[in-house]
């Protein structure tokens, strides 16, 4: 078998993933919208612990003018930082927590599957073998031919996700397919992407 042929034949699986990048970005979009309305709550919420840090930036403020003006004790000093202290940890901790958990985050880390999943089949075909070995190992779990034809294709979860998904867009078709399972949508809405 040449190795133009088995490179076609691989590039093909990647046409099945390909979404084009104009439709990436309109689902990032509104995706975007969306959990702009959605995460009011969020906010709120990181706004309510970055008040509190700041609170104790002043508590600590304060605890140290009545220290050092001698009002208290080093003892009771010593305890009042470390619960201080303590709770700056704690109240840093969920800010960190939630930044992590922000719903951005994880919409970007969803478009950047879309877009390596888009552009595997060209950078595939125009890589060298280091680069088609590398999106190979990427992309796929498992691939074996037989009798010059792709016999077995295992593609990772989340492009093995838009593998199966049914390639026409309109609701009709999707809902007269009796393949289409209603648990497991398209990629985009698997990936909350509207």
């Amino acid at each position: 078998m040449r190795e133009n042929y088995l490179y076609e034949k691989i590039s093909n699986i990647f046409e099945k993933i390909d979404f084009t990048e104009k439709k990436i970005e309109l689902m990032y979009l509104a995706a975007k919208e969306k959990i702009g309305f959605d995460n009011k709550y969020d906010n709120q919420v990181l706004t309510t612990l970055q008040r509190q840090l700041e609170g104790l930036r002043k508590k600590e403020s304060l605890l140290l003018d009545t220290f050092l003006a001698q009002q208290i004790s080093k003892e009771l000093y010593d305890v009042k930082v470390l619960n201080l202290q303590n709770e700056r940890i704690s109240i840093s901790n969920q800010i960190n927590e939630r930044k992590l958990n922000e719903p951005f985050s994880v919409l970007e880390q969803t478009k950047k599957v879309f877009l390596d999943a888009s552009r595997a089949k060209k950078e595939f075909l125009a890589g060298d073998d280091f680069k088609k070995r590398n999106i190979l190992e990427n992309l796929c779990w498992n691939l074996s031919m037989k009798e010059k034809n792709i016999h077995k294709v295992s593609l990772k979860t989340r492009y093995d996700i838009m593998f199966k998904a049914p390639k026409k867009g309109d609701i009709l078709t999707l809902l007269a397919d009796s393949s289409w399972n209603p648990v497991v949508p398209c990629p985009a809405r698997r990936f909350n992407l509207f």
